[in-house]
C-alpha cells in the first residue's frame, strides 16, 4: 500500500469508487434550514444595513428552538455569538427590543471578545467541545479575529487559508459557523462579486449569503449560494421597532417570488410598479383584462403596462396574451429535518490535518 493511500485510509479520506457510491453519509445539520447548513457560511452586507441584527435574530431563534425571520422552523441548540463590535450596553439595549418582554435564552452564550486566530479557533474549539449540542457559531465580524497581512502577503492565498480554519471547525464539530464580513463600496450587478476580500473567501466557504437593503427601505433580499443550499433570492423584512427580520412570505418559496416581484419593479412608478406585483402574484398567469379589472385600469392602459413590462425584461409571456412572473430564480424547497447522528465514515473531518479546506 502506498504511502499515499496509507495517510488518507487514516484519515477516512480514500476511496474506490464503488465504494463511495453505497457509503452512507448523513444529511447536513441545519441552522436555518435552507439558509444556514452546518459548515461555514460568510454573510457580507453594507456596513449599518442591519447585519447584527439579523445575525442576533437567528441566534435567538435557534437557542430557542423557535423559527428563524419569523417563518423557519428551527430545532434548538447552544449558540455561541461573537459579537466583536458591540459593547454589553449596547447588546442588552438590542436583546430587551427584540425579545419583546420574554426571557433571554440561557443557551445563547455571547462574548465581547476574541483573540486574533489562530489562538480564536482554539478557544472556539474548546467551547464546541464542552457544547456538543451546539448548532451555531457566529463571529460578527470576521475582521476583528483575522490575522494581519504582510505586504507581502498574496492576499487570495491569506483569505482562503483564514476561512479553511474557521471551515474546518465547522467540519470537525458538524456545526454551523457564520462570519459575518462587509461589501465592497463599489457595487456589482451580481451580488457575489460585492464581498469584500478576495475570492479566497467565499471559494472556500461552504455557502455565501449577502444582504442587500436600500438606506431607510424596509425591504431587502437575501443572496443565498452554497454547496448544500439552493442558490435563490428571498426576500426579508425589517422592522426597525423590535430589530427584527421576517421572511416575506410563509416559506423560502414565497419569499423567493417576493425576491422577484422586489427587482421587477426596481425604480418603477407605483401604477408600473403595481402592475407588475399582481402578474407576480400569479405565477400561473395572467391577462391584460384580468389586470385591467383587478386594477381599476382601461384594458388599453393595463396592455401598454404590460407590454413594456416584458419588454423590459421584468415579466414574460408563457403564451399569447399570458403574463408571468420572470423564472430566473432557482425552484426552492425547504430542507426536511435530519438528525444530529454522525456517521463514523464521513469525511468532512479529513480535513483536520491538512494545510487547506
Amino acid at each position: 500500500m502506498s504511502d499515499l493511500e496509507t495517510l488518507t485510509r487514516e484519515h477516512n479520506a480514500f476511496y474506490t469508487a464503488d465504494q463511495l457510491v453505497i457509503t452512507h453519509f448523513p444529511e447536513p445539520r441545519w441552522a436555518v434550514p435552507g439558509i444556514i447548513a452546518e459548515g461555514l457560511t460568510v454573510l457580507a452586507g453594507a456596513p449599518k444595513i442591519g447585519k447584527s441584527w439579523l445575525v442576533l435574530g437567528v441566534a435567538i431563534a435557534v437557542a430557542n428552538g423557535h423559527p428563524s425571520l419569523g417563518k423557519i422552523d428551527t430545532t434548538g441548540g447552544d449558540v455561541l455569538y461573537a459579537a466583536l463590535e458591540d459593547t454589553p450596553r449596547r447588546l442588552k439595549s438590542r436583546l430587551v427590543k427584540m425579545l419583546k418582554g420574554e426571557h433571554g435564552p440561557a443557551r445563547l452564550n455571547i462574548i465581547t471578545g476574541l483573540p486574533e486566530m489562530p489562538r480564536a479557533i482554539e478557544l472556539l474549539d474548546g467551547w464546541l467541545e464542552e457544547h456538543p449540542g451546539a448548532r451555531l457559531v457566529i463571529i460578527d465580524v470576521l475582521g476583528k479575529v483575522r490575522p494581519p497581512q504582510g505586504p507581502s502577503t498574496d492576499r487570495y492565498d491569506s483569505d482562503y487559508r483564514t476561512i479553511g480554519q474557521l471551515k474546518r471547525l465547522a467540519d470537525k464539530h458538524a456545526v454551523a459557523v457564520v462570519a459575518v464580513t462587509h461589501t465592497r463600496k463599489m457595487g456589482a450587478e451580481d451580488a457575489f462579486d460585492t464581498v469584500s476580500g478576495s475570492t479566497g473567501f467565499t471559494g472556500a466557504a461552504d455557502t455565501t449569503v449577502v444582504l442587500r437593503r436600500g438606506r431607510g427601505e424596509t425591504s431587502a433580499i437575501l443572496h443565498v449560494t452554497g454547496r448544500d443550499v439552493e442558490e435563490s433570492e428571498y426576500a426579508l423584512t425589517f422592522d426597525a421597532l423590535t430589530g427584527s427580520w421576517t421572511l416575506d412570505g410563509n416559506a423560502l418559496a414565497e419569499a423567493a417570488s417576493r425576491a422577484q416581484s422586489l427587482k421587477a419593479t426596481a425604480g418603477l412608478g407605483d401604477k408600473a410598479a403595481e402592475v407588475i406585483e399582481f402578474v407576480y402574484a400569479y405565477p400561473e398567469g395572467v391577462r391584460a383584462n384580468t389586470v385591467a379589472a383587478a386594477l381599476s385600469l382601461p384594458d388599453s392602459t393595463a396592455r401598454q403596462y404590460l407590454k413594456r413590462a416584458r419588454d423590459a425584461g421584468r415579466i414574460e409571456q408563457s403564451a399569447r396574451g399570458v403574463y408571468v412572473p420572470v423564472t430566473s430564480v432557482t425552484s426552492v424547497t425547504s430542507p426536511e429535518s435530519v438528525t444530529s447522528e454522525r456517521d463514523s465514515s464521513d469525511a468532512r473531518d479529513t480535513h483536520l490535518w491538512g494545510e487547506q479546506p
